[in-house]
């Protein structure tokens, strides 16, 4: 199992709309492996064997985004956030990032409930970070990977559903 190529799928930043560097892992990592691969926009990318190839074909159809939040209003130290898919954020807050042209800044989303029950989502940078963010901006659950001997752990497939992975074990060659 390639775990580096996993890490990096994860702390990849990728909110609908915004799945550009889960495209360029997956391509280079594609690339890497002898495929061609193309494009589709900004939100997809196909690999292919070359052509004439007698290898077998593989077809894999997958989101590249992850439920996360746009920048929808700015308040005293916050930026009020409209949630992009159905995020299932169960604490009152937890680890996020928010990507602006500037780059990602950490802080933590705040959920709390307005007065119809819906919740009112929040971001909050950390302290000393005060990054240049616009109406639109996105924020990610932050990425969590942690491996405990062979047990791999990461928020799956939404940065918000924990899945706990056992590295596969290889037979020893006699």
């Amino acid at each position: 199992m390639n775990t580096t190529l996993l890490e990096k799928l994860i702390h990849a930043h990728a909110t609908p709309g915004d799945e550009s560097t889960v495209a360029e892992i997956l391509s280079a990592s594609w690339q890497g492996a002898g495929l061609a691969t193309t494009r589709l926009g900004s939100r997809a990318v196909f690999a292919d064997t070359a052509p004439g190839s007698r290898k077998p074909v593989l077809l894999i159809t997958a989101h590249m985004d992850s439920c996360g939040f746009a920048i929808d209003r700015f308040l005293d130290k916050n930026f009020g956030l409209t949630s992009l898919g159905h995020p299932n954020v169960a604490k009152a807050s937890t680890p996020a990032v928010l990507k602006t042209r500037a780059g990602l800044f950490p802080g933590t989303l705040r959920r709390k409930p307005r007065k119809n029950n819906e919740p009112d989502f929040l971001f909050q940078p950390k302290p000393g970070v005060c990054p240049d963010a616009q109406h639109g901006d996105r924020v990610a659950f932050a990425p969590m990977f942690s491996r405990d001997g062979k047990k791999i752990s990461a928020p799956f497939p939404d940065r918000i559903y924990k899945a706990d992975m056992p590295e596969p074990q290889h037979p020893s060659s006699t």
